[in-house]
């Protein structure tokens, strides 16, 4: 996992093109502004998803890993905590996402720690971070929130 704020563009700079790329569309105040809703930035292999919503105990949500993309989680308005453990084998997972999501979600998560994410702060999630996003910091609150996938192909 790599956590960061969206002004440190010297950091970011440094990332694969696909990651940098991604970031810099983030940071514009449009795409920011935009409602909720699916945005393309390159097809199928990098788009994102923003969406607006309060914000749960950890106990209410599940644990995640994903294989085709990479997440960028970035928030824009508010401030929750991600659930993150790397990924090791024999980990039980719950079940796979029978939508097409590119999603596998875990029962339970060992070793689990948890990160803030403020406003303009990011986090890059391969396939090995386990993560729970969307978790209360203290109380449910508000969030609006980007998520970007990147095809993992275009980074590894």
């Amino acid at each position: 996992m790599i956590i960061g704020h969206i002004s440190n563009q010297a950091y970011w700079d440094k990332l694969p093109s696909a990651l940098q790329k991604t970031l810099a569309h983030l940071a514009k105040a449009e795409t920011k502004a935009l409602p909720v809703g699916r945005y393309e930035i390159d097809g199928d292999d990098i788009f994102f998803m923003v969406s607006e919503y309060e914000t749960k105990a950890p106990s209410e949500l599940k644990a995640e890993t994903h294989s085709e993309y990479i997440d960028i989680q970035f928030l824009v308005r508010g401030a929750e905590r991600i659930g993150w453990a790397l990924k090791e084998d024999g980990y039980p997972y719950e079940y796979l996402d029978e939508k097409g999501n590119d999603a596998v979600f875990y029962a339970s998560v060992p070793n689990e720690s948890f990160v803030l994410l403020k406003a303009d702060c990011y986090a890059v999630l391969t396939e090995n971070d386990i993560h729970r996003p969307c978790c209360s910091v203290g109380e449910a609150a508000p969030v609006k929130k980007i998520v970007a996938k990147v095809r993992k192909t275009l980074v590894l």
